[in-house]
């Protein structure tokens, strides 16, 4: 398939420039969210655990599926 596709995607950002809300069509929003050091924390429905020190993902989970 090849072609333009209809609809409308838009984004929402914080004081820091960093997209926090994404929706498609004006509807169905995917949410992201960030710890102190800017590194992406949440997206959607995938939560990332990272190691304080280093910032190294250690754990990501989205729904019941979780890989550390």
């Amino acid at each position: 398939m090849t072609g333009p596709v209809a609809g409308t995607i838009s984004w929402q950002h914080d004081t820091a420039f960093r997209v926090v809300e994404e929706r498609v069509n004006g509807s169905y929003a995917a949410t992201f969210a960030f710890d102190d050091d800017d590194l992406l924390t949440q997206a959607g429905g995938l939560t990332i655990t990272r190691e304080p020190a280093s910032g190294f993902v250690t754990q990501a989970t989205a729904g019941l599926v979780t890989e550390a």
